[in-house]
C-alpha cells in the first residue's frame, strides 16, 4: 500500500515516531534495504525514493538479498 506496483519491494518496517515531521521507513527494493520518508500515511501517498541503506554482501551468507527481521530465541 505505501510502494509502487510493480516494484519488488518487501519487508517494511516504519519508524514510531516521526523524524523532523516525516515518518521513516525501511524497505527492500530487489536486494538492496533502502529509507524513504513520508510525511502522512493516511494521504494515500506512496514512497519514491531508494535511499540505500544497505545491500548484500558478495561472497558472504546474505550475498543474494538482506532483509530485517527480528529473530526471537
Amino acid at each position: 500500500m505505501l510502494t509502487p506496483e510493480g516494484v519488488d519491494d518487501k519487508d517494511l518496517a516504519l519508524l514510531p515516531e516521526k523524524i523532523e515531521g516525516n515518518y521513516m521507513l525501511y524497505h527492500r527494493v530487489s536486494n538492496l534495504i533502502c529509507a524513504d520518508l513520508l510525511s502522512d500515511l493516511t494521504s494515500g501517498k506512496r514512497v519514491s525514493r531508494c535511499i540505500e541503506v544497505m545491500g548484500p554482501r558478495h561472497g558472504m551468507w546474505d550475498g543474494a538479498k538482506v532483509g530485517q527481521a527480528r529473530r526471537t530465541y
